[in-house]
């Protein structure tokens, strides 16, 4: 490192440090001490697999995913910043139950997003009073105490309530298998595994984009040298370069923490250093090592009844994780069949409730004819006959286990013998 680099270095790591002091910080509220009861609480409202990260700033949902702020101290007191973070939880689940977000494929900056969650917030306002009352005392009492800030230039107070309405995100769908990585190759796969010698964690990026690698921009790459002008980041954006194996990542560190990391490539090459962030919702499990293999099975015997005994390994069993759902389908499903669904609810609650018939019982309704007998028995060959001669009738608690047989052949509903297998 040069010694006018090294000395920028250093000034920047003072002037970093020069933070102003926050007068409400004895009573910020982390959001790492309360994630595992707001997962909870989340889950239990809107009967979703709701996971909490947390946000570059305020934060918005995305598929299943609610992204709150890191830590909250906008107000003096630790009972309403834990109401704030209540308050944008419950505010979340309307928004995400009126699926108010930017389609997939919207392009929008970080004011426009503000602006149109702004503008949308007195909907969800009405529907989130209206389906939980108590919260509107909350909200004005978090009105009437939100922080005002002074204006640098204008020198004039102002209330930033992009605190209170977030932002809108992209409604991601997690139920789409399309993003599957497919650009691992053999090679890749035999190479063994490199630890990587620098791991430093990245700054949150709520927003990841999956950007494929231009290969032809990569291996064209030529380094070029610009007197009397610097490049920037955005201008160096979608710049492809050769991935050379370096481990520079500790060099590059005062850099990297002021970019937004945003885009992710996909690649086969090993790692030699990694800056880590926390695991977002529109990452998908692709982005592990492997792929599933489609000619991957299971081997299963079958059985020979003509020579009665098991052909081994003779059956393949090709398991698939059904990643794509069809809640429409379901819906319909359900209305289409609802009589034979209440028949079968009726006939497993009779099986739950049927009586049980409890022999050599010291009391009960009937008389057990085989207890009874041995008893004069026992008294004819003087013996202590066993008093135990009732029946009685009691509900138990039974091991009751159920096993649905999906058919996806249909073999089940031929005929043999005039009859159709499945009746049979």
């Amino acid at each position: 490192m040069e010694i006018d680099q090294l000395i920028f270095q250093k000034l920047f790591k003072f002037f970093k440090k020069q933070k102003t002091t926050n007068p409400n910080s004895e009573f910020e509220v982390p959001l790492s001490s309360i994630t595992s009861k707001l997962s909870i609480l989340s889950r239990a409202i809107t009967g979703r697999p709701i996971n909490i990260f947390h946000s570059e700033r305020e934060g918005g949902w995305q598929g299943n995913s609610f992204y709150l702020p890191k830590s909250i101290s906008l107000y003096n007191s630790v009972e309403l910043n834990l109401k704030f973070y209540i308050y944008r939880l419950f505010y979340l689940s309307v928004q995400q139950k009126l699926i108010l977000n930017f389609p997939i494929n919207h392009s929008a900056t970080i004011l426009e997003a503000q602006d149109e969650a702004k503008n949308n917030s007195q909907n969800i306002l009405k529907e989130l009073f209206n389906e939980y009352p108590l919260l509107e005392k909350d909200y004005v009492l978090l009105l009437d105490n939100f922080p005002i800030q002074v204006n640098k230039k204008t020198k004039e107070g102002f209330q930033d309530f992009t605190w209170m309405y977030g932002r809108f995100m992209k409604n991601i769908s997690l139920d789409s298998d399309k993003d599957d990585l497919q650009n691992i190759n053999e090679q890749a796969r035999k190479n063994p595994s490199v630890d990587p010698k620098t791991v430093i964690e990245a700054q949150k990026a709520d927003d990841l984009e999956i950007v494929s690698i231009d290969k032809k921009q990569q291996e064209d790459y030529v380094l070029t040298h610009n007197f009397e002008k610097i490049d920037t980041v955005d201008e160096f954006d979608n710049v492809i370069r050769d991935f050379d194996g370096d481990d520079s990542l500790q060099d590059d560190l005062e850099a990297l923490q002021e970019y937004n990391l945003k885009h992710m490539i996909r690649a086969d090459d090993p790692v030699h250093s990694v800056y880590q962030a926390d695991y977002v919702s529109n990452a998908t499990i692709a982005e592990s090592a492997t792929i599933e293999n489609e000619n991957r099975h299971l081997l299963y015997p079958e059985w020979d009844f003509q020579n009665r005994s098991y052909k081994y390994d003779y059956c393949k069993v090709f398991p698939k994780v059904q990643k794509n759902s069809a809640p429409a389908y379901y819906k319909k499903t359900i209305e289409q069949n609802r009589s034979l669904l209440i028949q079968l609810k009726k006939n497993f609650a009779l099986l739950n409730n049927k009586w049980e018939q409890n022999r050599r019982q010291f009391s009960g309704d009937n008389i057990d004819i085989d207890a009874a007998t041995n008893l004069f028995i026992d008294i004819k060959s003087n013996h202590t006959p066993d008093e135990k001669i009732y029946v009685s009738k009691r509900k138990s608690s039974k091991e009751l286990a159920l096993l649905f047989l999906l058919d996806l052949s249909l073999s089940s509903d031929a005929y043999a013998n005039g009859n159709r297998i499945l009746d049979v």
